[in-house]
């Protein structure tokens, strides 16, 4: 298994990868897929990668933002036939190894088994689940803001800097000004 970059709706993935991200995310925690197209060849801070298997075929996907000061993971799933097969912990433990800074990443709240088992997961591989009020706000007009919760790893444990992280992600990813 290994990460694919993509670098354009041309790729032989990309409807794999629309069908797998539209199934899996709530459609208030969906960016439009022509808005992530155009970020692929005209954003330099986003990469979108293919979690592909040994045949070539792609199982998910993983879209990041780089930032100065960290990493960002938008958006991590994998096709639902192969979730719980041990795809999803090779893949993040692969951009681990690949991303020198601190990672962060918003979570749904522990609020039923599903989101236990996903914050679980994450923590299972060093991720922390911090208690700091956060709002992602809506990605269109159409949608509603998302109550969610921020995750990180490698940040100093005592003093992450979560209102400089929101603030980022809040203008750079949602384009609140």
């Amino acid at each position: 298994m290994h990460l694919q970059k993509i670098t354009s709706q041309a790729s032989p993935y990309w409807d794999s990868l629309v069908c797998i991200y539209l199934r899996s995310f709530p459609i208030d925690e969906q960016r439009p897929v022509a808005d992530i197209a155009r970020l692929l060849t005209e954003e330099p801070r986003y990469t979108m990668y293919a979690v592909i298997d040994d045949t070539s075929s792609p199982l998910g996907l993983l879209t990041t933002w780089t930032f100065d000061t960290f990493t960002y993971i938008e958006h991590f799933a994998l096709s639902p036939e192969v979730r719980g097969q041990g795809y999803g912990t090779e893949a993040l433990q692969q951009l681990i190894a690949r991303t020198t800074q601190p990672l962060i990443l918003e979570a749904e709240p522990p609020t039923d088994e599903i989101t236990h088992r996903r914050i679980r997961f994450y923590e299972r591989h060093g991720l922390t689940l911090y208690d700091y009020p956060y709002l992602q706000p809506a990605y269109t007009a159409d949608s509603q803001p998302v109550a969610l919760r921020l995750m990180g790893l490698g940040f100093a444990p005592s003093s992450p800097p979560l209102p400089a992280v929101a603030h980022t992600l809040h203008r750079e990813v949602y384009g609140c000004r």
